[in-house]
């Protein structure tokens, strides 16, 4: 199975650098791949043998940075180096200051994964949630290299869990542990005989709890939104917009006020939705304080956690996509959540689905009535309690994976 697996990776490699001609995304891979060899040499020459760690994109970083501020807090001499396979996590957090070093991680060929791992020589690797790239795993272990992976969940249908990968997951079974956000996952990695498993949860948790005690105000918005309730729809994408329409050309503005938060950042984005939502719409970036002002359109990056924090009800958005965002942001703000049908991949999204603070959607008529339900019906405190149940008994992940990587010394700053 590895053979198939390099042939579709150097497709893949080749189907992204076509890609490339036309689309500024794939454009964007490999341009940031241009100087990566000598980027990498450079750090491998700067750190002494560092803890690596490996996020997809952005949202894998937020899931990660709890890991690496708990490990800079005990160890703030060790060196850490973060990679990134997706340039949307790159690009924001390439000047993050926690880390010694942030590269591009190369496509994972296994000429790639030898050259990166004899310039890097890291102690440890630490790989978050699910990016499994099956030359670097060999190498590693070949090398006598530890690695883990951190918050893994795994559907039944997962590509690892069939029988034709067996190969595959017997690659990722040389992993030193494997923590897992679920007991379902652990049931299905220990009928495949890996015992190397924890449950620990989400690490995303600790980090959006971590978010509502740090200060961040908006004396702005605070202005225009006065007495009213903040209806906040956030990382919402175009295929969101026939559902939550009608809530939004018909608001009552005498008592919300909608704040939207589009998932890509850019003048198309926000010019198509600045169409969309109309004269009285302002950007965050420019808010003039008037209680004229119905809607406010975020057109900033990194505010969106903060600002559920003084909202009533939130709408999140990818759930008629790829897959719905971030749920725990508005859950640790204790705003319930309404989002599309795409969430079965995400444990979440069920839980709380099951507390009654969070409503899937699929219509424009599910989306009236079930804000009508949080907004009007269902009593604030309840919402607040299952909220805080759902929050105060899945913290603590990330304490769990660092005491382990004390306790089997690969945090340390001597060698």
């Amino acid at each position: 199975m590895l053979s198939v697996y390099n042939l579709l990776i150097n497709v893949y490699g080749f189907s992204i650098r076509l890609a490339g001609l036309f689309s500024p995304k794939a454009r964007r891979w490999w341009q940031g791949r241009s100087r990566l060899w000598t980027a990498t040499t450079a750090a491998g020459q700067k750190l002494n043998r560092p803890v690596w760690i490996h996020c997809a994109s952005l949202g894998e970083f937020e899931q990660g940075r709890p890991l690496i501020e708990e490990i800079k807090k005990r160890f703030p001499n060790l060196p850490i180096l973060l990679t990134f396979f997706s340039p949307s996590g790159f690009e924001i957090r390439k000047n993050y200051p926690l880390v010694d070093e942030i590269l591009y991680l190369p496509l994972d060929t296994r000429a790639n994964a030898i050259r990166f791992l004899h310039l890097i020589n890291p102690r440890c690797a630490i790989f978050i949630k699910y990016d499994f790239w099956f030359n670097f795993l060999n190498q590693l272990h070949h090398r006598s290299i530890p690695f883990i992976y951190v918050s893994v969940v795994m559907s039944e249908n997962h590509f690892l869990l069939r029988p034709w990968s067996r190969s595959l997951l017997d690659i990722l079974s040389r992993a030193n542990h494997i923590f897992l956000q679920d007991e379902l996952t652990a049931q299905r990695l220990g009928s495949k005989e890996i015992s190397q498993i924890d449950v620990v949860g989400d690490t995303r948790i600790d980090r959006v709890l971590q978010l509502q005690n740090e200060t961040k105000r908006y004396p702005d918005l605070e202005v225009v939104t006065g007495e009213r309730d903040a209806v906040i729809f956030g990382s919402v994408w175009p295929s969101d917009w026939d559902v939550i329409a009608d809530f939004l050309g018909h608001l009552d503005s005498e008592n919300y006020i909608a704040i939207v938060a589009p998932h890509e950042i850019n003048d198309k984005s926000l010019a198509w939705w600045v169409d969309k939502l109309g004269d009285s719409t302002q950007r965050l970036s420019r808010l003039s304080p008037s209680p004229e002002v119905s809607k406010v359109l975020v057109d900033t990056v990194g505010d969106l956690a903060y600002l559920y924090r003084d909202a009533k009800l939130a709408f999140v958005g990818g759930g008629f996509d790829q897959g719905i965002h971030s749920i725990l942001e508005p859950a640790a703000a204790l705003v319930p959540v309404i989002f599309g049908p795409r969430h079965q991949k995400f444990r979440e999204a069920k839980a709380l689905i099951d507390l009654d603070v969070a409503r899937s959607v699929e219509t424009n008529g599910d989306f009236q009535k079930a804000a009508n339900y949080f907004l009007h019906e269902v009593k604030n405190e309840s919402l607040k309690h299952g909220l805080k149940a759902f929050l105060y008994s899945s913290k603590g992940a990330t304490r769990k994976i660092i005491d382990y990587l004390v306790a089997e010394n690969l945090l340390h700053e001597k060698e």
